[in-house]
């Protein structure tokens, strides 16, 4: 039996819901014999047990342009992400040190009319297949969707505003803050996981 194409293509045509959380813990599957080798292979060296939530990791916090791909102005399109050359390399190094990479980015180009959460998320997914083809990937991505300023043709007023994930505190966190169950939220807007 196959989890995907003999149950849940199943349930999923029958509209029923389907619950799920994106965590960091280590979760594979194991139905092939390839992969079952993978996975007692990951729980010799420990890789299993220190993807434990229980066990504190070290975290990188990244921005996305200019800093993973290059800065092009505003990207409104997959086609514009392209990785800087030694992006990949290092994302590749801080996941081999079981460092838990996140990318925080703002995108004012959805405040702006410029495109929608879904062209963005075609370009975040654009940009996370390009660094699996070279063996690295993030683990989290949170963007802002904000801009203070206004007066850009077809510019979305209800995101016209100066938003506290944009603004840090003295200790240097964000004043968002995450629920297990929802998205990271602001007290003024909220902010998006991917």
């Amino acid at each position: 039996m196959d989890l995907v194409h003999d149950f849940l293509d199943q349930v999923i045509g029958e509209e029923t819901p389907i619950n799920a959380y994106s965590t960091p813990e280590y979760i594979k599957d194991i139905g092939t014999p390839e992969r079952y080798v993978e996975v007692s292979e990951d729980w010799e060296c420990g890789r299993v047990t220190l993807s434990h939530l229980s066990n504190k990791r070290g975290a990188a916090f990244l921005d996305r342009d200019g800093t993973i791909n290059r800065h092009m102005g505003f990207i409104t399109d997959p086609s514009q992400i392209e990785l800087l050359p030694t992006a990949a390399e290092a994302i590749r190094r801080l996941n081999r040190q079981k460092i838990l990479v996140v990318v925080v980015t703002n995108q004012a180009v959805i405040a702006r009319g410029m495109c929608d959460e879904s062209h963005l998320n075609a370009i975040n997914g654009r940009l996370e297949m390009l660094l699996g083809e070279r063996g690295a990937y993030i683990d989290a991505l949170f963007y802002c969707p904000h801009h203070p300023d206004g007066g850009y043709p077809g510019e979305r007023r209800a995101l016209k505003v100066s938003c506290a994930a944009q603004t840090w505190n003295r200790h240097g966190r964000t004043r968002c803050t995450r629920n297990a169950h929802k998205p990271i939220v602001c007290p003024q807007c909220s902010v998006t996981q991917r």
